[in-house]
């Protein structure tokens, strides 16, 4: 009986305790996923910038447009390229301030703009027959962040992983909502 008895409180102890362990071990990981979550709230400051750039389908290198929207806290651009070489065919610029800009930045990092996976596929060549995006951030002139997606799939194929599927789209209208008259200056050409 005696046997038993401490067989049985043997077991208790060693359950609850490797119960203890387990339990440290998750908090000690979820703490850690939270502080390295990607964050764009570090570059709320005048020398970083934003950009949303869509390729359009693969053809001729002359004939392949592209529009990038690129966002600072002082000026808005959107330019029409033409291209692999990227030329530039149509530009405008607006102003902005650091008000703007950061809660630009706020919305982007709700959408987790910053959030990226592994890609097996090339960036030129996973999507040759839709859109391909880049998202970019870059803070004194250096690319801090450059990340891609396309259109192919309903999934994610580049790096940008974002927060759910179709997430890339939501990132692209918040870029598309920031340029006065979008659809005047877009007019006439296709991406």
């Amino acid at each position: 009986m005696r046997f038993v008895i401490i067989t049985i409180s043997s077991i208790i102890f060693i359950t609850v305790s490797f119960t203890i362990i387990l339990s440290k071990n998750s908090q000690q990981v979820a703490k850690e996923s939270l502080t390295t979550a990607a964050s764009l709230l570090p570059y709320e400051n005048n020398t970083s910038s934003v950009s949303f750039t869509t390729f359009g389908n693969l053809v001729s290198g002359s004939q392949q447009t592209a529009l990038r929207i690129k966002i600072s806290s002082s000026n808005v651009n959107i330019s029409i390229l033409n291209g692999s070489q990227e030329s530039i065919v149509k530009t405008e610029n607006f102003s902005s301030n650091q008000t703007t800009y950061n809660h630009f930045l706020a919305n982007l990092n709700s959408n987790d703009f910053l959030v990226s996976q592994t890609s097996s596929l090339a960036e030129l060549s996973a999507c040759p027959k839709g859109e391909t995006y880049q998202l970019n951030l870059s803070n004194n002139s250096t690319t801090v962040s450059n990340l891609w997606d396309d259109n192919c799939n309903t999934g994610s194929d580049g790096t940008f992983k974002g927060n759910g599927n179709q997430n890339v789209f939501a990132i692209e209208t918040l870029f598309e909502n920031q340029i006065t008259n979008y659809s005047d200056f877009i007019s006439g050409y296709s991406f």
